[in-house]
């Protein structure tokens, strides 16, 4: 994926306080740029269409649409960005579901900051 800027990172998760954190971790000056966050999954798929964002941190446990769903709808009404499934669940669970479904890749919460 050639880039003319920045990538534009969308942040979906329940929990606003993990948010943050996110955000607080993501690396300043190499090229990312948060264009949108939501709590919920209805809110997370219109806000990824609407900003354009060119990938996703998604959370799979979230109210209103959970993940799995969300990732079903973004590969048909965002299918140039690429989803990051960014949760709790272990990997060995849920991966190969998500993979299946469109994700790009799994990381589990309690990996390492630097994954």
């Amino acid at each position: 994926m050639a880039m003319d800027g920045p990538l534009r990172l969308f942040l979906c998760d329940d929990t606003e306080p993990f948010r943050a954190l996110m955000r607080a971790s993501l690396p300043d000056g190499r090229g990312l740029e948060v264009v949108g966050e939501s709590g919920d999954g209805v809110a997370c798929v219109d806000g990824v269409v609407e900003s354009g964002a060119d990938a996703i941190l998604l959370d799979l446990a979230m109210p209103r649409r959970d993940g799995m769903s969300a990732i079903s709808y973004l590969r048909e009404h965002a299918p140039g960005c690429a989803i990051v499934v960014f949760s709790g669940f272990e990997a060995a669970r849920m991966e190969r579901s998500c993979r299946e479904l469109g994700a790009h890749a799994y990381l589990e919460k309690g990996a390492d900051v630097d994954e």
